[in-house]
């Protein structure tokens, strides 16, 4: 069959049913434009802006074998289109985003690290320059590959540099951030081995406001500031755990059921108490025109100073 006609929704022969296209790629209102590979349709893409409306679909489940997707640049949607992205890949990810110029949502589908055994992490998606978003109601499914290593799990997900944002989404295999400039928000997702942070990252920085991780298996809050977690500049949770919506209760001794400590920021009552948890104040400061202002050592001393 010569394939003269391919479907623009599907990418295969009209005539024969053969899959001639595995990726295409739209903009705006603009014909598709198809291609053999991801590679080639992100490396089109490189050039796309917000205003572009750029998404990139996959038409059929895609193995890379030893190869990987890098994205160092361009403005789009990655549509996995329901399919399963897979690869084998050590010491970086299936699907990587490299470049400062990189802003991309990837949603509907599977990333599949399919090494098992070996040396070396072998991640789902890896992230160090740019910009990486997983939406709200995206249907993604990562998984890391070296199940057998010595070295233990490939991470899912492995964030050391770049902006990365999850909203939704199993995780199969760990969330691991390293690096002092990596910028983490989290809104949802379940990581079914937890979550490993380097370099004094705390797990309160990459929760956005509302959030904190429970165990998937109870649903009970996990104590974010447990000594046991950590280990000298690294903090581990080795469990299952899923973000969940959360509002913090300082009610139980001003430290809520997170580890997060009640931070005062409410005010004084006139007796002295923190308005949110009821403790009362360090210091008390009475002025000579009669001002009362209670606060902890370091607020008064900076009014004293002031």
């Amino acid at each position: 069959c010569p394939h003269d006609t391919i479907n623009n929704e599907t990418g295969k022969c009209e005539a024969c049913g053969k899959q001639v296209n595995a990726v295409k790629v739209t903009r705006n209102s603009a014909e598709p434009t198809f291609y053999a590979t991801l590679q080639e349709a992100v490396n089109a893409a490189a050039s796309a802006a917000a205003t572009d409306g750029c998404v990139i679909t996959l038409l059929d489940d895609m193995d890379l074998g030893v190869d990987c997707v890098e994205i160092k640049a361009g403005v789009f949607n990655l549509n996995l289109g329901g399919y399963t992205l897979s690869g084998e890949r050590v010491y970086d990810g299936v699907l990587n985003v490299l470049g400062a110029g990189a802003d991309v949502t990837v949603r509907n589908g599977a990333i599949v690290n399919t090494h098992d055994g070996g040396n070396g992490d072998a991640n789902g998606i890896y992230v160090k320059k740019g910009v990486l978003l997983v939406p709200q109601g995206g249907s993604l499914t990562v998984t890391g590959g070296d199940q057998n290593s010595t070295w233990g799990s490939g991470a899912a997900v492995y964030a050391d540099g770049g902006m990365l944002y999850i909203q939704s989404g199993t995780f199969n295999g760990r969330l691991e951030v390293r690096g002092t400039g990596t910028s983490v928000h989290l809104q949802g997702g379940t990581f079914t081995e937890g979550v490993h942070l380097y370099h004094n990252i705390t797990p309160y920085s990459i929760l956005d406001d509302g959030y904190t991780f429970i165990k998937t298996a109870d649903s009970s809050v996990i104590d974010l500031s447990d000594e046991s977690l950590k280990s000298g500049s690294e903090w581990e949770l080795t469990a299952s755990v899923t973000v969940a919506d959360h509002t913090h209760d300082f009610t139980n001794g001003g430290v809520c059921a997170c580890g997060m400590s009640c931070t005062h920021e409410g005010g004084y009552n006139e007796e002295g108490k923190c308005t949110v948890c009821g403790a009362e104040a360090a210091m008390k400061l009475t002025q000579t025109d009669g001002t009362v202002t209670y606060g902890s050592y370091l607020n008064i001393w900076k009014l004293l100073r002031d």
